[in-house]
């Protein structure tokens, strides 16, 4: 991919696939077992409430 998609040990980025207003979504597939994923980057220079909020929506991800 190209150099502005993020570099995760074990997952190769394959493509974005979107982008809003403070982040990035991107499809990978994990190494071990060949599935895809979706992975949400923060934009760069974001403020510290969005990184609050992306943090609070991790935890509520969690749950389900």
């Amino acid at each position: 991919m190209d150099n502005e998609s993020p570099s995760i040990s074990g997952l190769e980025v394959k493509r974005r696939l979107a982008i809003g207003g403070m982040a990035e979504l991107f499809v990978a597939v994990r190494a071990s077992d060949d599935r895809e994923i979706v992975i949400k980057t923060l934009l760069p220079g974001s403020e510290p409430l969005v990184h609050e909020l992306f943090r609070r929506e991790t935890e509520v991800l969690g749950l389900l």
